[in-house]
């Protein structure tokens, strides 16, 4: 037969769901999972990346072919066609996951910190995420790449 729990097991039960009552205090009653910057991140990581999959296997085809195929067999030289296929696929899934993760959530935790909706949080996740992604070239590739970027954001949010 069951015991009734014991008074330590009932208070330890009473305090997490205290604890519980009172992080959903603090994250406020109107929570909205879809309003974090880390849900806008990931989401937009995610289909940035399933548009970057599918642009790269739209481009592949229009890259120079590898030189010194003659001897391959007609098998072999489709099998090599897939093969650069996917991992142009993949390339550009991570670039456009990365640009659109990053774009997402700098922009959302500048909207955030200004507590205003302006063309100025685009133009400052623009910045931020063109220079990181040129930093790798140097500062003026940073530079250029955060003016492009900005630029960009600027007229897609005119647009």
């Amino acid at each position: 037969a069951m015991q009734p729990p014991s008074d330590e097991n009932q208070s330890r039960q009473d305090a997490i769901q205290q604890r519980a009552f009172e992080i959903g205090q603090q994250l406020g009653s109107n929570f909205n999972i879809q309003e974090s910057c880390v849900f806008k991140g990931t989401l937009s990581l995610v289909m940035g990346g399933a548009l970057g999959f599918g642009f790269g296997a739209i481009m592949a085809p229009f890259e120079p072919a590898p030189l010194n195929q003659d001897h391959l067999t007609t098998r072999q030289k489709i099998a090599e066609g897939f093969k650069i296929t996917g991992a142009k696929s993949v390339s550009y899934a991570k670039m456009f996951g990365l640009m659109g993760g990053m774009y997402a959530m700098s922009e959302c935790f500048i909207e955030k910190y200004r507590a205003k909706s302006d063309i100025y949080n685009s133009l400052s996740a623009g910045c931020l995420t063109g220079g990181t992604l040129g930093v790798r070239g140097g500062p003026s590739a940073a530079g250029l790449g955060c003016v492009t970027f900005a630029a960009f954001s600027a007229a897609i949010d005119h647009f």
